[in-house]
């Protein structure tokens, strides 16, 4: 005789049944399907990543990949590239210009002790910090101090604040050198470094006076 189908009362009863005892949560992990990613929420999750953040495993540190736009950007190819890089940031016009003076005014070979201890103790470990920095986070200081520091961000705006500002004063001597080069330059050297100009004073001394007058009257 052919069987007849249950009835829809015992089917109901036997799922209740099987759910009180075989609940979801107990069921393997492996019954469930596999997790899907489809690859644009890969490519969210990777935006939404901060790409400088350390991930601090099994004592190592490990940076994540950078931007492709931050790849493409040149490096110093040798170590040497960098050196003369880091001097020529370091060494300015006013270590060439006014050292000597400041020097002299202070004791002069008495001034280079407390000069290179200071420059050593703290010149030194600052800059490398600040080239550590900058050539990990790769951008100005302002999104420097941004990224690490909220509440400091205006010391970034400072700093280019005061490198503006100190580029204005020591434009002044460089026009100088470049209006004295034109000058030798174009023969009229002896004008410039005379005591006849207008904006001359009578305390106005010239060097090349002893070419014109050897008994120095």
């Amino acid at each position: 005789m052919p069987s007849l189908p249950p009835s829809p009362a015992s089917t109901d009863a036997e799922r209740a049944h099987e759910i009180v005892n075989h609940p979801p949560s107990s069921r393997r992990q492996s019954d469930a399907p596999p997790p899907t990613t489809s690859r644009s929420s890969f490519k969210a999750s990777e935006s939404e990543f901060d790409h400088k953040a350390l991930l601090f495993k099994a004592g190592e540190v490990i940076i994540p990949p950078q931007d492709e736009e931050k790849k493409d950007r040149k490096g110093f190819s040798t170590q040497f590239q960098y050196i003369l890089a880091v001097v020529g940031i370091s060494v300015g016009l006013g270590n060439i210009w006014r050292f000597p003076a400041v020097a002299y005014e202070n004791g002069g070979v008495a001034f280079l002790i407390p000069y290179l201890c200071m420059g050593v103790l703290f010149g030194l470990p600052m800059l490398y910090i600040d080239s550590s920095i900058g050539q990990f986070m790769q951008n100005s200081p302002s999104i420097v101090f941004k990224q690490y520091f909220p509440a400091a961000q205006g010391l970034g705006w400072s700093m280019a604040v005061i490198v503006l500002s100190i580029g204005f004063f020591y434009v002044v001597p460089c026009c100088w050198s470049l209006i004295y080069i034109c000058q030798l330059i174009a023969g009229r050297m002896k004008y410039m470094t005379s005591c006849d100009n207008a904006w001359n004073t009578i305390h106005c001394a010239s060097s090349l006076a002893c070419e014109d007058h050897p008994n120095g009257t």
